[in-house]
């Protein structure tokens, strides 16, 4: 009977053990389900799109699913899918933790809805790239965030669907894009990194207000090479406006870096675009795009091209080392820079081609393979307060192009330009420091009408052939050769100014007017160390050009009326002009030119000697001629007068 007592206690003891400890097992099953789940989601939304992403398919809590198909609002619901949440901004509606494999379907679809959705942590394998991963069509209110999707015909696909933010997915391998918007604005693009599509990584199209920023974009664009496609970037903007694209990274795409084309109005800025096969960032028949605060370098073509692209203010970018695998330009543009030119090395920093009425300011502009700043085909465009050198040391280019205001690269080995014209008109350059170019600082070259003014232009020419300025107005265009580079050199350019610059240790000569150059105006420039190895520091064999009050530090600078004036011209290669005008001293900053004539104080005192007086003032001495007779024929009147009476 005891041991039946016993045995009974020690079952019930039993079976109170082994249900506490399936209790507490079960507490700490459901504790790590629960930390799991709250350390993916931790580990998901702290991914830094700057580095190399975690991936989703790493993850074994997803949920086996076949693809999703949603024509309405209610088939999100209950009627539906029955999604956790209600679809307002506060209870989203959560389509989350999918694992979608399938070759013959689009992944997830959806078509006309209003209500507020998320499609989070969730990794989409199209396999065979023939569909979509996320299709949305007439869709807002959409959060597509945390998803890994790959190996489809597009990743992300949005049409007629505004008011969608895209962030921090990662997209690779898709046949296309990785992203495409079409006519989907007011939408939000951020934070996604997207490598190894075929076409763009990004591509925003015909869509207004869409903001792209802090995405990563890399190896894209591999159409480029053997499917060429018009655009095959890491970011693609077209056929849009009130766009900014900004702090993002787009990096060895095949085709560009940044693409805009055909819009009106963006800000592009604080953007890193670099080692991509072509240009950095390419404006296409665009307008009012802000370029600002970039660094664009190593790209192979040109840092930024500007192809019929009107009214863009580039600003305070660093654009350098571009183009030292192929040929093309820094910054191009028709209006502010120069197109591309086959030939050893030679990428420009800035170019332009054809365009005009934009503004390239307070840029640092070097190390380029070709030019600094080349203008073909441009008109009005200003290159003010840019520091440009270092270009064309590693192939042939120029330092700052335009047909106005640079000129085009000349194939070739060595001779960068500092900025390079051709052919290019009513251009200002002014206020740049353009030093150490292997060509010439400024080269115009058929181009007319130009300002050049206010420069300091030293240092050039000294690792390869070309001119420090250059232009068929101004400056001339880049010679092919080993050394030599000018100032600044015009060939055959006419009717430019030339002002207030300060050209000095040149290789060449200070400046070059050559070949049938007409009508240009050299005034107050302040020459001085230029071809040290020449009897002079200027070249003309032109027609008609206007060298005056320059400060030539090779001259003899004798004043005997101390009026500031040489007594004698300064002799200029080339024909048979001259500096007749030449300042004695460096001419200041701002200084008046020409000078004042000196006024020469006159003396009230009429008992000087009139020799003495006729020196001084010719028109005082017939004054007090003409007075005195006048005083003495009143006088002998006065005296007749007198004795009649």
């Amino acid at each position: 009977m005891k041991h039946g007592k016993m045995t009974l206690l020690i079952l019930i003891l039993l079976i109170v053990f082994f249900q506490t400890a399936n209790q507490v097992t079960g507490m700490e099953t459901n504790k790590c389900q629960e930390d799991n789940k709250w350390q993916k989601s931790l580990l998901l939304r702290s991914i830094d799109s700057y580095q190399e992403l975690f991936h989703i398919s790493s993850i074994s809590v997803l949920i086996q699913s076949t693809p999703f198909y949603i024509a309405n609002d209610s088939a999100f619901g209950p009627t539906g899918y029955n999604f956790t949440g209600n679809g307002t901004l506060g209870a989203p509606y959560e389509i989350d933790n999918y694992n979608i494999t399938d070759s013959s379907q689009i992944l997830i679809e959806i078509h006309n809805t209003t209500a507020f959705f998320e499609i989070s942590n969730c990794l989409l394998n199209g396999i065979n790239n023939d569909h979509y991963g996320i299709f949305l069509s007439s869709v807002t209110h959409g959060t597509i965030v945390n998803n890994e999707i790959h190996h489809g015909d597009r990743s992300i696909y949005l049409i007629d669907s505004p008011n969608n933010t895209l962030s921090t997915n990662t997209l690779y391998n898709n046949t296309k894009q990785g992203i495409l918007t079409h006519a989907s604005p007011d939408c939000i693009i951020n934070s996604n990194t997207v490598f190894n599509n075929r076409g763009s990584g990004i591509f925003v199209w015909d869509s207004g207000n869409v903001d792209v920023f802090n995405n990563t974009a890399y190896k894209n664009g591999i159409n480029a090479f053997n499917d060429p496609e018009k655009y095959s970037s890491g970011i693609t903007i077209s056929a849009s406006s009130d766009i900014s694209i900004y702090n993002n990274t787009s990096h060895d795409s095949y085709d560009n870096g940044i693409i805009v084309d055909n819009f009106n109005t963006a800000n592009v800025f604080n953007n890193s675009v670099y080692n991509n096969h072509a240009n950095g960032l390419y404006i296409y028949e665009s307008e009012y795009a802000a370029i600002y605060n970039n660094s664009i370098h190593g790209n192979g073509a040109n840092g930024i091209y500007l192809n019929n692209s009107n009214n863009n203010p580039i600003d305070n970018n660093e654009i350098y080392g571009n183009g030292n695998t192929g040929a093309g330009s820094g910054i191009t543009s028709n209006n502010l820079l120069l197109s591309i030119q086959t030939g050893a090395g030679g990428g420009h920093g800035i170019y332009l081609d054809p365009s005009n009425h934009n503004n390239i300011t307070n840029n640092e502009v070097h190390d380029n393979a070709g030019c600094g700043v080349f203008l073909e085909n441009s008109e009005y465009n200003i290159i003010d307060n840019n520091d440009i050198y270092g270009n064309g040391n590693t192939g042939a280019g120029s330092g700052i192009t335009s047909n106005p205001i640079l000129f085009s690269i000349q194939t070739g080995a060595g001779g960068g330009h500092g900025i390079y014209l051709d052919p290019s008109y009513h251009n200002n350059i002014t206020n740049n420091v353009v030093y150490d170019n292997a060509g010439s600082g400024v080269f115009l070259e058929n181009s007319d009408d130009n300002l050049i003014e206010g420069n300091d232009i030293y240092g050039n020419g000294y690792n390869g052939a070309g001119s420090g300025i250059v232009s068929n107005n101004l400056l001339f265009s880049i010679q092919v050769g080993a050394g030599g580079g000018h100032g600044i050199y015009l060939d055959p350019s006419n009717n430019n100014g030339i002002f207030n610059n300060n050209v000095y240790n040149n290789s060449w000569y200070g400046i070059n007017i050559n070949t049938s150059s007409e009508g240009n105006t050299v005034e107050c420039n302040n020459f001085y160390q230029n071809n040290l190895e020449g009897e002079s520091q200027a070249y003309d064999n032109g027609v008609g050009n206007l060298f005056a009050y320059n400060f030539w530090d090779d001259h003899d600078n004798t004043d005997e009326d101390e009026d500031g004036i040489a007594d004698n011209p300064y002799a200029i290669d080339g024909g048979n002009n001259e500096d007749a005008t030449p300042m004695t001293e460096l001419i200041q900053p701002d200084t008046r030119c020409p000078p004042p004539e000196k006024t020469t104080e006159v003396s009230t005192d009429l008992t000087e000697s009139t020799s003495e007086t006729s020196e001084e003032a010719p028109g005082l001495t017939v004054f007090i001629a003409i007075s005195s007779l006048v005083m003495t024929i009143i006088a002998v009147r006065a005296k007749i007068k007198a004795r009649k009476s």
